[in-house]
C-alpha cells in the first residue's frame, strides 16, 4: 500500500509533477510537507479493514488547532499493490470518525461537531 499525490488536488509541483488543479476539486493546503503527508497516510482508518483498497481517512490537527479531514481513496494496483490518493474531504464515514475518538485523535465536543457538520459516507 503506498500514496501517490493527485495532480488534480496541487496548487504546486509535486513528484508527479506540474499541477493540474481543477475549480470542483478540493485543494490540498499548501503548508502539507510530503513528510506529513506520508504520516497522515500511514496512519489512516480504513471503512473497511478487511479490504485493502477500501477508502481512508485521516484528520490532520493545524497549527492553529483546526481539524482538517482527509478523504483517501484507492486509485490503481501497481505491481499488485494498492495505491492511493488523498485530499481534503468535506464528509467522514461515522464508524472511523468514532474510532478518531477512542484513539483519542479527537475530543468529545469535536466529534459531536464533525459528526452535525459533516455528512456520512
Amino acid at each position: 500500500m503506498h500514496y501517490w499525490p493527485n495532480p488534480a488536488h496541487k496548487r504546486s509541483t509535486t513528484e508527479v509533477g506540474p499541477p493540474r488543479w481543477a475549480p470542483d476539486k478540493e485543494p490540498c493546503p499548501s503548508d502539507l510537507t510530503v513528510e506529513e503527508r506520508n504520516h497522515l497516510f500511514e496512519g489512516s482508518l480504513p471503512v473497511d479493514p478487511n479490504d485493502a483498497r477500501s477508502r481512508r481517512f485521516a484528520i490532520r490537527r493545524t497549527a492553529a488547532g483546526l481539524l482538517e479531514i482527509y478523504d483517501i481513496k484507492f486509485g490503481r494496483e501497481v505491481d499488485g499493490d494498492p495505491e492511493f490518493h488523498g485530499h481534503p474531504a468535506n464528509r467522514i464515514d461515522r464508524k472511523v470518525l468514532r474510532t478518531f475518538l477512542k484513539r483519542g485523535t479527537i475530543s468529545e465536543a469535536e466529534y459531536r461537531r464533525l459528526a452535525r457538520e459533516l455528512p456520512g459516507c
